[in-house]
């Protein structure tokens, strides 16, 4: 990012649905994917205002809008001192908390990248993920569940966490005069099917809402994208590198309806 920062037109941000669904090659336009494995849409904002100065060719901000982005709030959670050490965000984590030799999985990666020489850089110079592949033996029905469960976060006493984030991306969108896109990512039917209606429909009505208030911010919803076949996912909500390329083709196709100036 530091690299390519003042040359960037598409900036793809958000959790590890985009880090695996847009492969930046596959665009018309200068972009780098920005997203990352359990970003929370808190550090989106934090990186957005980190680099946006720099970025005097910027003509567009991708968000991930998933099901559960509204709703999480883990500011301080398991990777907050990686956002602190490495991208200087000053997000309140304790020193205590910043000492990556405090961390169980460090002294794995230590033995991995020193004694068995293994490369620990999951992406590429475009911020693309080059991990996943197609699994056959994919228990779908189970962790289509499991995985549902785990991303219902709505209640009655807790509501919605980060519609102040929305209003402030709202306000570099119109302070920088960029368009700004939203996308939910496809997801197979065995996680689809397991969802809180609630949570989803409230997520559309914000969504909704907030399109409808700016000719200059877009919503577009792929979770049910019947296009998208099994041998295009990794499992039942993060597409691979075959489904990413078909996903990043939509997504060239929007912003050349939209950037068409």
């Amino acid at each position: 990012m530091d690299v390519h920062a003042e040359d960037i037109e598409v900036l793809i941000l958000g959790n590890s649905h985009a880090f695996d669904g847009i492969n930046p090659q596959y665009l018309s336009y200068s972009s780098f994917n920005l997203a990352y494995h359990a970003q929370e849409f808190v550090y989106d904002k934090f990186l957005v205002e980190k680099y946006i100065e720099r970025m005097h060719s910027l003509k567009c901000l991708v968000f991930t809008m998933s099901y559960f982005t509204l709703f999480e709030d883990d500011m301080h959670g398991w990777r907050a001192n990686k956002y602190r050490l490495y991208c200087d965000i000053d997000n309140g984590v304790k020193l205590s908390e910043s000492l990556e030799c405090l961390k169980n999985d460090n002294f794995k990666f230590l033995v991995d990248f020193y004694f068995e020489g293994k490369n620990l850089i999951i992406c590429d110079s475009l911020g693309n993920a080059k991990e996943y592949e197609y699994f056959p033996y994919y228990d779908w029905e189970a962790n289509g569940k499991g995985a549902a469960l785990r991303h219902t976060l709505y209640s009655e006493g807790k509501g919605i966490m980060n519609l102040y984030i929305l209003e402030a991306i709202k306000q570099l969108q119109e302070k920088y005069d960029v368009t700004v896109i939203f996308i939910t990512f496809p997801a197979w039917q065995t996680y689809i099917q397991n969802l809180d209606r609630r949570q989803y429909m409230l997520m559309q009505q914000i969504m909704d809402k907030l399109t409808q208030q700016d000719s200059d911010i877009f919503y577009y919803n792929f979770l049910d994208d019947t296009t998208f076949v099994q041998s295009d996912f990794f499992n039942v909500d993060h597409l691979n590198e075959r489904g990413a390329v078909k996903m990043t083709r939509k997504l060239n196709k929007i912003l050349q309806s939209v950037l068409k100036d």
